[in-house]
């Protein structure tokens, strides 16, 4: 999606870049109060070896709340390519023309800053797209195989899966189900065209249905088929193929442990 302020991405890109603006703002909250206590810590022992090594202990959360930024900055970049954010290299000039401190203080801040701003933006594009179209709105959409359903105002339009591994994640489902990822930062992956859009976040935790989870059932015509597919792509068969009022259906887990069923018409 991009519109005439040159906002691009997908709701995918905009939760990647809301994941990565939360990281950098506990970094920064992090850095600011290691800073702070070092300074107080340098001030009481100024006339003693305690200021150097105060100064040493105040460089260690530097390096990652700048990562963070720079995080923000790819994110903010692909979204809208004219964002004001600071880059790697615009940093690392800042750091050695003054100093670590004040490009962790600054740069970081900058970043959040006009991150949140191009959220907002992005949100009020996204309902603007949704209400008017793309005729009224000014959107321009790219090549797309079928017609671009809007989203729906209270309807379901995306869902989120935490997975301890990522690559193993959505090497089965390209295996088992054809479907294809966006990267956006190593923690986060998108799919999209699947009957309901949505993303895989890093995280050790696992949608089980017997532990309260909501449970996703695809369907397939050849509930025996899929059940091979997934099976060879490396799943675990939960529960085996059984009847239930309706059809048939069978409870498979994908590498990271999430859970997910597939069911079918009754058997002939």
């Amino acid at each position: 999606m991009r519109d005439d302020a040159g906002i691009n991405g997908t709701p995918s890109s905009a939760i990647a870049l809301s994941y990565a603006c939360r990281r950098l703002k506990r970094a920064y909250l992090l850095h600011a109060f290691w800073f702070m206590t070092m300074c107080g810590f340098a001030w009481l022992h100024r006339d003693g070896p305690g200021l150097k090594i105060a100064v040493l202990l105040a460089l260690l959360t530097v390096p990652p709340v700048l990562v963070c930024a720079s995080r923000v900055h790819r994110l903010c970049r692909a979204i809208d390519p004219r964002a004001g954010t600071i880059g790697l290299a615009p940093m690392l000039v800042m750091t050695v023309v003054f100093t670590p401190f004040e490009s962790g203080l600054i740069v970081p801040a900058k970043n959040w800053w006009v991150a949140r701003r191009l959220l907002r933006r992005f949100a009020a594009a996204h309902e603007a797209f949704a209400a008017s179209g793309p005729a009224q709105c000014g959107m321009i959409l790219g090549p797309q195989p079928e017609p671009m359903s809007m989203p729906a105002h209270a309807k379901l339009d995306y869902v989120e899966f935490p997975a301890r591994d990522l690559d193993a994640t959505k090497r089965f489902f390209a295996q088992a189900f054809d479907w294809t990822f966006e990267d956006y930062g190593p923690d986060y992956v998108a799919f999209a065209n699947q009957g309901l859009d949505g993303g895989f976040y890093r995280a050790d935790l696992q949608a089980r249905s017997e532990a309260g989870s909501a449970l996703l059932v695809f369907y397939s015509a050849r509930i025996e088929e899929t059940l091979a597919k997934v099976e060879a792509a490396g799943g675990t068969i939960l529960k085996p193929v059984f009847e239930f009022p309706g059809g048939r259906r069978f409870h498979f887990a994908e590498p990271s442990g999430n859970e997910f069923a597939v069911w079918s018409d009754p058997a002939d």
